[in-house]
């Protein structure tokens, strides 16, 4: 239990204010169901990956990655922070590593978010995975597609 507890933390923390409007007696304690977390990280890294949008459309606008930044104030709400920085640290991804495709990258987000969430570590800089994102595109093409989202899934898989 020890060692589930900073996962709870972070599974409680994110999780919509709907999914609390069941809550036990106040004598009671109960861990969430695999829904409830599923729903909690599938929400925060949907928001995360909201950054590779975000990042192309500035980037094709012309807009340099400073004023973008810039212009992403802080939120203030502490379950909020953790989201914002994924989305932060997704649109300089974009801007550093413009030969990514769109889909590559989308895929890239959700899946290095979907690791973070659930093994509770930090995976490595989208640098170590520029090469095999680019070996995907070049055998699956730059459009979404299931083959794309497989190879990708792969390499973040490889870190």
């Amino acid at each position: 239990m020890h060692r589930l507890l900073p996962y709870l933390v972070v599974i409680l923390a994110s999780m919509p204010a709907a999914s609390h409007a069941q809550a036990p007696s106040s004598r009671e304690f109960r861990l969430p169901s695999a829904e409830e977390v599923a729903t909690a990280i599938e929400t925060r890294c949907a928001g995360e990956s909201q950054g590779v949008t975000l990042g192309f459309a500035a980037r094709e606008a012309g807009r340099s990655l400073d004023s973008v930044v810039a212009r992403m104030a802080e939120p203030t709400d502490p379950a909020l922070k953790s989201i914002f920085r994924g989305i932060r640290q997704t649109v300089e991804d974009v801007y550093a590593h413009p030969s990514v495709g769109y889909s590559a990258m989308f895929y890239y987000r959700s899946h290095v978010c979907f690791r973070e969430r659930t093994e509770l570590r930090a995976l490595p800089s989208i640098v170590f995975s520029v090469a095999a994102l680019a070996r995907c595109e070049r055998e699956h093409g730059r459009e979404g597609s299931p083959p794309l989202q497989a190879c990708v899934k792969k390499a973040v898989y490889e870190l």
